[in-house]
Order: C-alpha cells, then sequence, then structure tokens
C-alpha cells in the first residue's frame, strides 16, 4: 500500500500539484499502516525542511506509527517536536501515546516505567491548565491505574452491600390500603 502511495505522491508533484499538510499526512498514515515508520519520520522532516507547519493529524500519525512498534523514546521525541512547534494534542493524540507505553511495557512484560507515566502526567497538567479538564481526569485515572496509585472510592455510612431505599410508610390502621 505505502508503494502505490508513494507513485500517487510523485505522480502527484509530477502534475504540478503543490503537497500540502494534509497530503502529507495521508502519506504518513500509509507508512503507519503498513510499518514504515522510519520514512514516516523522514517524511515529517522533509515537511518541516521544506517549511509545512506539520498538523496534529499529522503527528498523531507519525505517533500511531511508533506506537505501532512499541519504541516509547521516538514518542517523546516527537511529543517534544510538538511542544516546541506550539501543536496541543487530542484525545486521539493522548491515547495513541498511552498505547504505545503500555504497549511497550506489556511486550517486555514489565512493570509500568514510572517515569514515563510521570513525564505524561507533568504533561497532562501543563494542557489541563489550559483546557479539557474532563481529558486530564480520565487520562489520569488510566495512568493512576496503570501505576497502582488509585484511591478506594469513599461510600459513606453504607456499604457497597447495602442498598439505599425509601422507606415508604402506609397510613395508620390501613393493611391492605383498600376501603371498606
Amino acid at each position: 500500500m505505502s508503494d502505490m502511495a508513494n507513485k500517487a505522491f510523485l505522480k502527484m508533484k509530477k502534475a504540478g500539484i503543490r503537497a500540502d499538510s494534509h497530503s502529507y499526512t495521508a502519506l504518513i498514515h500509509t507508512y503507519s499502516v503498513d510499518g514504515w515508520h522510519e520514512e514516516a519520520y523522514i517524511t515529517i522532516e522533509t515537511i518541516k525542511i521544506k517549511g509545512i507547519k506539520p498538523s496534529i493529524e499529522t503527528y498523531t500519525a507519525l505517533l500511531d506509527a511508533f506506537r505501532q512498534i512499541g519504541y516509547t523514546q521516538a514518542l517523546m521525541e516527537i511529543w517534544k517536536s510538538m511542544m516546541h512547534d506550539k501543536i496541543e494534542g487530542t484525545r486521539v493524540t493522548f491515547n495513541t501515546l498511552l498505547d504505545g507505553f503500555a504497549k511497550q511495557d506489556g511486550e517486555n512484560r514489565q512493570v509500568p516505567n514510572p517515569k514515563s507515566y510521570e513525564k505524561l502526567r507533568t504533561i497532562l497538567d501543563v494542557k489541563a491548565a489550559i483546557k479539557n479538564r474532563k481529558d486530564k481526569s480520565v487520562i489520569l485515572g488510566i495512568i493512576n491505574s496503570c501505576m497502582g496509585l488509585l484511591k478506594p472510592n469513599k461510600r459513606g455510612k453504607n456499604d457497597e452491600f447495602q442498598k439505599t431505599k425509601k422507606k415508604w410508610s402506609r397510613p395508620s390502621g390501613s393493611l391492605s390500603g383498600r376501603r371498606d
């Protein structure tokens, strides 16, 4: 599939059609799907050299390429590049990052790397200070559960087996509620 995308991309350029960020994003996504993560990285570097600003979709496609192989060092480098270019992540971006770290830790059958999760928590704190507090809450919950840092829920006076019901009172003197 990547070969076909490359050929189509070259034909487009030969025909005089100028490639934009969307065109490069599609190409990087194709590389990602086929596992050509090195080509995807070279492509984004080419974009920057040509003076085209990569979009959040472009960065997310690149992150996905490295997520698939569980290369967390590249994920962090790409994330730093996004921060340098002042590109804000989306839910998809953060889910891709989290999945990449989880995949790497799962394949190595290791306990998740606390430093990696702490870096993500710091990044999320900065993002949440700006906006998207719900996203921060959800993603922090995922990170905390992966790290085993969840606090037990406070249930109040009733425990989880007790049901809280309203008690209905009957009018005095009636057993079945019928009038005779």
